[in-house]
């Protein structure tokens, strides 16, 4: 898990993954001072698959929209959507940019939602 310090902006991660002295100290810093660290929400990829189908919808209807369109009802829609993307050139740059700019308003939502305000 990781947490967001409201104070400072650092992320503190909590995991089986991270050395234990240092899951104890962020633990210990979360335990010490609750109220100042929030729980940051995992990413679903069922949120991550919306914004892919939202992108190929916005599409105009063209060959490369169809195939987006089949990449992502195969089996691994994810990789196959990305090997599909890797063909279509400056469609790829405009999906990055698109992917880009809505998981910033994702996360400026949920900082909204938790009171901190954000400088852009």
């Amino acid at each position: 898990m990781d947490y967001l310090d409201k104070q400072t902006g650092e992320i503190l991660a909590v995991s089986e993954y991270l050395p234990e002295d240092e899951n104890e100290l962020n633990d210990s810093r979360i335990e010490a001072e609750p109220d100042r660290y929030v729980e940051i929400p995992q990413f679903r990829s069922g949120e991550n698959f919306e914004i892919r189908e939202d992108f190929v919808e916005m599409l105009p209807h063209s060959k490369e929209k169809r195939t987006l369109e089949r990449a992502l009802a195969w089996k691994k829609p994810f990789s196959n959507f990305k090997n599909a993307l890797n063909e279509m050139g400056e469609l790829r740059q405009k999906w990055f940019d698109y992917e880009d700019k809505r998981l910033k308003e994702i996360a400026k939502e949920w900082l909204e939602s938790e009171g901190i305000k954000i400088e852009c």
